[in-house]
């Protein structure tokens, strides 16, 4: 609608409207938008509607950040904890290794002097005949 078809009231009114729906705090340019087209389009759209929809999307919002923060914190203390569990877990297999190893050369040199051993007495029987 131009200026010139509206009447003088509705010039009048006109800026006071458009200042109304601009003060509400939080409403977007799209649903200031959607109010023109509609105007345009000769629909009516019904601010309360908006509104409480803006507010129930907004306080959804809020819950979800809220939400997601609580989970944040449980998912950091969780990543603390495993990264602990982590770390002792490889303290204890580096220690399980260090046992095994000890053993391996232990079972090794007890290898060792077996051989050392069987050779001594195969060489003392041979003189014993």
């Amino acid at each position: 609608m131009s200026n010139e078809e509206l009447t003088k009231e509705q010039l009048f009114i006109k800026p006071y409207l458009l200042g109304y729906y601009r003060s509400f705090v939080g409403l977007e340019l799209e649903y200031l938008r959607d109010f023109y087209k509609a105007e345009e389009k000769k629909e009516h759209i019904s601010l309360a509607e908006y509104e409480n929809a803006w507010k129930e999307r907004h306080n959804k919002l809020e819950e979800s950040v809220k939400v997601l923060k609580e989970e944040k914190k449980f998912a950091d203390e969780q990543i603390i904890s495993l990264e602990k569990e982590k770390k002792i877990a490889d303290k204890s297999l580096e220690k399980n290794i260090k046992k095994a190893l000890e053993q391996i050369i232990s079972l090794e040199n007890g290898v060792r002097k077996f051989k050392d051993l069987e050779k001594n007495k195969s060489k003392t029987k041979s003189h014993d005949w």
